[in-house]
């Protein structure tokens, strides 16, 4: 395997070795593994990384004097900010676009545009949903560029 040659002289501490067909033709040092083994070592598969990660931020977090609830509001809810926002927008698009479960638990009397569309088709007045349709479809496509828009700003920075 010349590219595993090339990786170990470029100072690798660990290599994890895929082999091209049923099993490795090469001699592995002995801090390097096969694809078999590093599967089968569950401490590197397992996200141990993350937590290791988790536990070093809130480390630094204390040693700054953050404790209990700043630490969350200073430092891990800005972490978690996108991925907060992208599960919210998602869940609100979802339920925008949920009609049965809006007709089971609406009040009597009380009606969303969705149920108006959905009245509004079944009776055939096709030009009289049309504008409330379009407003669905738009309103759900305001968390979609939001998302777009942070994405694109994110992989920026």
């Amino acid at each position: 395997l010349p590219m595993y040659r090339r990786i170990v002289d470029a100072g690798a501490e660990r290599i994890v070795a895929v082999p091209a067909g049923d099993a490795l033709t090469v001699a592995l040092r002995h801090e390097d593994a096969s694809w078999s083994e590093f599967l089968a070592d569950r401490d590197d598969f397992e996200g141990d990384v993350v937590c290791r990660l988790l536990a070093s931020v809130d480390e630094a977090a204390q040693s700054l004097g953050v404790t209990g609830g700043r630490r969350l509001w200073r430092v891990h809810l800005p972490m978690l900010r996108v991925p907060l926002l992208t599960a919210l927008a998602l869940a609100f698009v979802d339920i925008m676009k949920e009609l049965p479960i809006t007709l089971m638990t609406r009040p009597f009397g009380w009606d969303t545009l969705a149920v108006r569309v959905f009245e509004m088709t079944s009776e055939g007045e096709w030009e009289r949903a049309a504008l409330p349709a379009a407003a669905i479809a738009l309103v759900g496509l305001l968390p979609v560029i939001f998302l777009i828009r942070k994405s694109d700003h994110a992989l920026a920075c």
